[in-house]
């Protein structure tokens, strides 16, 4: 009777584990596909057959102790990132900390003064559907400002059209009035912008934008052209 590779997860532990983390951890499942398929193969493929023992209970290849091992590592590592343990650190997938800004305004001034969509976005890290934003297809001339503070931004110098459905900008206007972020949220990488002076959620950047810089910054209505 052969035995279970030593230190190997129970299939119908593995499997739960993996559906429960599918809907929300697709690249983590993806990552376990390969081990998983490593360890349904040992017993047949790779283990030691129990003639060579005898009697006695047969051991465990070192192929399958590694791909046992590799599964284990690998379904832990889903879990602790889907409880936020891995792969983030302190404040990242969120705006900046307000109380590291230079400036903070009330919640509720904010509501009076912003439009319910412009809140959304700038102090709930939301977004717009694409093509609908005010900006998007906005040609004058002039600067784009933070809608919360004012400070400037971007430039319609820089501005491009990404056929993103979202305003589109190359550079930014002063490096020190945006602060890049990890955002790690719905299961996949990508870098937040937010306003350095006040904290609010701009958008994302990309590296898929023209020549100079190569860089795409994907705003939402979180400016103002002034």
């Amino acid at each position: 009777m052969k035995s279970r590779e030593a230190g190997g997860l129970d299939p119908a532990v593995t499997i739960f584990l993996l559906l429960t983390l599918f809907a929300e951890q697709a690249a983590a499942v993806v990552t376990c596909f390969l081990p998983l398929v490593s360890w349904w193969k040992c017993p047949s493929d790779v283990r030691i057959q129990p003639a060579a023992f005898g009697d006695k209970e047969p051991a465990s290849s070192p192929s399958c102790l590694w791909a046992s091992f590799r599964l284990n590592v690998c379904c832990m590592l889903c879990v602790l990132q889907s409880l936020g343990a891995v792969g983030k650190k302190k404040g990242e997938g969120s705006s900046k900390d307000k109380k590291s800004c230079k400036v903070s305004f009330p919640q509720q001034e904010l509501r009076k003064r912003l439009t319910p969509q412009q809140y959304h976005v700038t102090q709930e890290k939301g977004t717009e559907s694409p093509f609908t934003g005010e900006y998007t297809l906005y040609k004058e001339k002039g600067k784009y400002n933070c809608v919360v503070c004012a400070t400037p931004l971007f430039t319609s110098k820089t501005k491009f059209d990404s056929g993103s459905g979202w305003p589109s900008f190359y550079d930014v206007l002063d490096s020190d009035a945006i602060t890049l972020v990890d955002d790690f949220s719905h299961g996949m990488h990508r870098i937040e912008i937010s306003c350095t002076n006040c904290g609010a959620h701009l958008g994302h950047v990309f590296d898929d934008g023209p020549c100079p810089t190569g860089k795409r910054t994907s705003s939402t209505s979180s400016q103002a052209v002034s």
